[in-house]
C-alpha cells in the first residue's frame, strides 16, 4: 500500500512537477526523486511524474498545468526519453517555444556536461539540490519563465544556455542538513518496501575513472543516529537501504547497525569497498538480512588497480570473500570493467585468475559483470580515447569465466555513453529526433550522418569541449597531477577534509594552508 511519509503535504501555488525519465517502477525508487520532493515540498504543490504516469501521482494534472517542470537526470542515454515525456505532454521541446512554463534539468550527469540538452532547458543546475533549489524557489517567477531567468541570472550555479554558460558547482557541507530520505514507500517498485537514508555524499577515495569521486567532494557523513527515533515509528518490517557511493567508510556504521530497531526487517546496501570491511561489520549485515555481499575490485590486477586508485590488493579481497563464506553469506557479487587507460590483456585476463581465486575459497553463488569504460569528464581520464567497440568485444573474448554468472555490457551503448557525457549542443539534434520517432539514439545520430568520432578521441575537441566551461569544484591542475601519477601507476591517499588543499574543494572552506 501507498504511505506518504511527509509530515504536510503542500496545496496551493505554484504548480511544481518533478520528473523522471524512467518508469514508475524504477524511478520511484531512486532517493533523488524523493530528497527534491521533500525540499520543494515547502513551496509549493508538488507532484511526481515518470515516463509511463503523464499524469501526476498527486493530483492526476497533466504536466502542461505545472509551473515549474523539474527534471532529474542521472544517466545520459535517458535524454530522448525527456524529451518524449515533454512532447507526450504537449510542450514544445525547446526553450523559447513555452511561454509560461519554466523547464529545468539537474542530476550528476547534465551537472557535468549540460550542453547536450541545452536547447530543452531554461536552465541547468550545477550541483546539489539542497544548495540550489531554496535559493531558486525563493525567485520563481510562475507563469513567466523570461521574468525567472532574470532573477536567476546572478546565481554562479545556474547554466543558462545563450545567457551565462559558465558554471561553479553548488554543494551543501552541513549533511545534517540534508533531507535525503525517503518521502514515501510503496511496495510495487524495486525497493518500495526499503526506507532509503543518503548516509554521506561524496567519496573520499577519489578512484580516476569514477565521475561520483571528483564532482561531489568533499566527502561529509551523516549523524546516523539522528535517524533511530524515525526508524522505530515505522511500519514493522520495512527494510531499510543505506545509500551512498562508499557505505563502508561512514564512521558510525558498525554501532548504528548495532542500534537498528527490531520493527525494521534487514538492511540493505548498494556495494561495499573491499578494504573498509572487517569481520564485525560483515557479520552485523549478514544479522540484518543481508545475504549477497556486492564489492567491485573494478581491475583484475594490482597493477591497473593501483593506476585506476583503486589500490586494493588480492589478498584484501580474498580476505573478505573467506570472512563472507565463514559468516554464511551465499551469494557474492563482483563488478569489473575493461577499456580502462593502460590495460593491457595480461589485465583481463587477470579477471579470470581473481575470479578463480574467489571461486577456490567462496562456495555460494557468484554473478560476475563486467562493463565497458566510459571516460567522464572532470575526472582525470576526461580527455582519453575511448577504447573501440571492435577493440573492447576482442578484450571480452579473452574472459573465460567458469561456474559463475556472467553479464557483459561493453558495446555500443557503452560508446553511445561516452559520446554523450562529452559531447555538445550539436547531439541535441539526435535527441529530439530520437524522441519524436521513438528510436535509438545511435539510429538517429546515423540518420543525421553525425561523426561521432570527436567525441570519442579527438583530443583537440575534448580540451574545447563544452564540459570544460562548467566548475566542479576540483582545480584542473589537481586533475594533470592525477593523470601523471596514473601514468606511473601511483596511487592517491583518501581525502583528508580540512587538512589537505591539494584538489582545491576545501580551499574556499579552510582558507588557511596547514602547517607544514
Amino acid at each position: 500500500m501507498f504511505k506518504w511519509l511527509v509530515q504536510e503535504l503542500r496545496v496551493g501555488s505554484p504548480l511544481i512537477a518533478i520528473v523522471s525519465p524512467l518508469e514508475y517502477r524504477l524511478g520511484a525508487s531512486g532517493l533523488g526523486i524523493h530528497t527534491l520532493f521533500r525540499i520543494l515540498n515547502r513551496y509549493g504543490l508538488v507532484d511526481l511524474f515518470f515516463k509511463d504516469r503523464l499524469r501526476g501521482l498527486r493530483t492526476g494534472k497533466p504536466l502542461s498545468d505545472f509551473h515549474l517542470i523539474i527534471f532529474t537526470l542521472s544517466f545520459e542515454l535517458d535524454y530522448p526519453n525527456a524529451i518524449e515525456i515533454l512532447l507526450k505532454s504537449g510542450l514544445p521541446p525547446f526553450r523559447m517555444e513555452r511561454p509560461f512554463q519554466t523547464v529545468i534539468a539537474g542530476g550528476i550527469a547534465p551537472s557535468a556536461n549540460p550542453a547536450p540538452i541545452a536547447p530543452f532547458f531554461d536552465a541547468i543546475v550545477i550541483g546539489e539540490a539542497e544548495a540550489t533549489l531554496p535559493e531558486m524557489m525563493e525567485r520563481f517567477v510562475p507563469l513567466n519563465p523570461e521574468a525567472t531567468i532574470d532573477q536567476w541570472e546572478e546565481l554562479d550555479f545556474l547554466y543558462i544556455p545563450d545567457r551565462k554558460e559558465n558554471a561553479i558547482r553548488a554543494f551543501e557541507m552541513d549533511t545534517d542538513r540534508f533531507e535525503s530520505y525517503s518521502a514515501f514507500l510503496d511496495p510495487s517498485v524495486v525497493f518500495g518496501n526499503s526506507f532509503l537514508i543518503e548516509i554521506m555524499r561524496g567519496c573520499p577515495h577519489k578512484c580516476r575513472f569514477c565521475l561520483l569521486s571528483y564532482v561531489s567532494l568533499p566527502p561529509r557523513y551523516r549523524d546516523l543516529f539522528g535517524f533511530i527515533d524515525t526508524l522505530r515509528k515505522l511500519p514493522h518490517g520495512v527494510s531499510l537501504g543505506l545509500v551512498a557511493s562508499a557505505v563502508s567508510d561512514h564512521p558510525q556504521l558498525l554501532e548504528f547497525l548495532r542500534s537498528v530497531p527490531k520493527n525494521i526487517g534487514y538492511v540493505t546496501v548498494s556495494s561495499l569497498r573491499a578494504d573498509r570491511l572487517t569481520y564485525e561489520l560483515l557479520e552485523e549485515f549478514h544479522s540484518h538480512g543481508m545475504r549477497t555481499l556486492t564489492i567491485a575490485p573494478e581491475a583484475g590486477t594490482e597493477r591497473l588497480r593501483n593506476a585506476i586508485n583503486k589500490p586494493i590488493s588480492d589478498n584484501v579481497i580474498l580476505d573478505v570473500v573467506k570472512m563472507a563464506a565463514e559468516i554464511g553469506f551465499p551469494r557474492l557479487k563482483l563488478y569489473f570493467m575493461i577499456g580502462l587507460p593502460g590495460e593491457t590483456e595480461e589485465d583481463v585476463i587477470g579477471i579470470n585468475v581473481l575470479v578463480d581465486k574467489i571461486r577456490a575459497v567462496f562456495d555460494g553463488g557468484i554473478s560476475v559483470t563486467v562493463s565497458g569504460f566510459v571516460p567522464k569528464p572532470h575526472t582525470p581520464f576526461r580527455f582519453v580515447e575511448f577504447t573501440p567497440v571492435r577493440e573492447l568485444k576482442r578484450r571480452t573474448r579473452l574472459l573465460k569465466l567458469k561456474d559463475v554468472e556472467f553479464h557483459i555490457d561493453a558495446g555500443r551503448q557503452t560508446e553511445l555513453q561516452a559520446v554523450f557525457s562529452r559531447g555538445d549542443e550539436e547531439l541535441a539534434d539526435a535527441i529530439l529526433l530520437s524522441a519524436r520517432e521513438k528510436i535509438p539514439p545511435r539510429n538517429a545520430l546515423k540518420r543525421l550522418r553525425y561523426d561521432i568520432r570527436k567525441y570519442l578521441s579527438d583530443v583537440d575537441y575534448l580540451k574545447n569541449a563544452p564540459f570544460n566551461r562548467i566548475n566542479m569544484g576540483v582545480g584542473n591542475r589537481f586533475l594533470e597531477v592525477e593523470f601523471n601519477k596514473f601514468r606511473r601507476g601511483f596511487p592517491t591517499a583518501p581525502c583528508r577534509v580540512g587538512s589537505c588543499l591539494s584538489c582545491e574543494v576545501c580551499r574556499k572552506l579552510f582558507q588557511k594552508v596547514p602547517q607544514a
